[in-house]
């Protein structure tokens, strides 16, 4: 079995010169290859990585591309070769792959393309390199583990709400996602559909001036380029809500 790996390496070189500029809290370092040539640019805030780092080849083309958080990889990083081309991309929440990521070959074609949960869960796989398309039988539309967490906002004085669903979307299918109410029958009396970024859907804000039990019908639907629907998932779930800040 094919797997992507996102390495993020470090190469060691002698007489590294360092240049740093910023402001309030904010600050950019260069580093450079002992020839001259710019090795890496890191933004930090508050002494912490924060926002786009980027890490160089030799021949001055970029090598790494990662978004970072509070001194954590959160966000899209992507991988290319000397020659500019995207080999590897994907995405990390809290320091840890969440969501699709990519494999490419040479010509820059995608011939791997993966889903994994913040459990570290493979939950979804199409081989690119097949002739058609083959989506592995154990793959499901999005996981059955959601990311949940709160986290103090120190700065306004409240907390904030992370609610976030794994969901398989693949390059050259159109997914959509769904939310509907339902009765304790199955009868689905309100519906909503909710996007996709970034390979998650956010229900950070779904549950606001919702009160008691709720049945949550979870549907995801993916089609192929021909607008033909290939595969159909969904997931019921019971909720009770007393106030949008404890939502779950």
């Amino acid at each position: 079995m094919l797997l992507i790996t996102l390495l993020v390496i470090n190469i060691g070189c002698k007489n590294q010169r360092a240049s740093k500029s910023g402001h309030d809290n904010i600050m950019v370092d260069t580093i450079y290859f002992e020839t001259g040539e710019v090795k890496k640019i890191n933004q930090y805030k508050n002494n912490n990585l924060n926002g786009l780092c980027l890490t160089f080849h030799t021949n001055g083309s970029i090598k790494f591309k990662s978004e970072y958080k509070s001194g954590v990889k959160s966000g899209k990083t992507e991988i290319f070769n000397e020659n500019g081309i995207l080999i590897q991309s994907g995405y990390y929440l809290g320091g840890q792959q969440f969501g699709g990521a990519n494999l490419y070959n040479e010509d820059g074609q995608i011939i791997l393309y993966k889903c994994t949960d913040y459990s570290k869960n493979m939950f979804f796989k199409i081989n690119y390199f097949d002739p058609d398309f083959e989506i592995t039988s154990s793959s499901e539309l999005f996981s059955r583990i959601f990311f949940t967490a709160i986290s103090d906002d120190t700065l306004m004085n409240k907390k904030e709400i992370f609610f976030l669903i794994a969901v398989a979307d693949p390059p050259g299918y159109t997914l959509k996602f769904y939310l509907h109410e339902v009765t304790d029958e199955g009868k689905i009396i309100r519906t909503k559909e909710k996007m996709v970024v970034n390979n998650s859907v956010n229900l950070n804000n779904y549950f606001i001036h919702k009160q008691g039990d709720l049945n949550l019908l979870f549907e995801a639907l993916l089609y192929d380029s021909k607008g033909q629907l290939v595969k159909r998932d969904t997931l019921v779930k019971h909720y009770y809500v007393k106030n949008y800040k404890r939502q779950y």
